[in-house]
């Protein structure tokens, strides 16, 4: 006797924590550097931006809401991204910050 099994869909979760001032929300392209990138020079911590899934997500799916997290802060910019992928979960953490120009 064969078991069967529904397909899981994918659902995300996205969480945040704030450590500094957070900001109107931002509209314009939001950047990502993944951990070990090289950091902008001068930028200011928002807060702490994580995106959870269960049912197979992936990194395509993940940044897209980390971006949209950050944006929710008035981030322009995700520092530090380290995304994470097991068998049936992922997630995307880093830091939501406003890069200086």
């Amino acid at each position: 006797m064969a078991a069967l099994t529904a397909p899981r869909c994918a659902s995300l979760e996205t969480h945040h924590y704030v450590t500094g001032k957070p900001g109107a929300g931002h509209h314009g392209p939001v950047a990502v550097f993944l951990e070990g990138a090289p950091l902008p020079a001068s930028y200011e911590e928002i807060g702490l931006v994580q995106v959870v899934s269960s049912g197979g997500s992936n990194i395509t799916k993940l940044l897209p809401a980390l971006r949209d997290e950050a944006a929710s802060l008035g981030a322009n910019a995700v520092l530090l991204v380290r995304v994470d992928q097991g068998a049936d979960h992922a997630s995307a953490t880093g830091v939501a910050v406003t890069i200086s120009k």
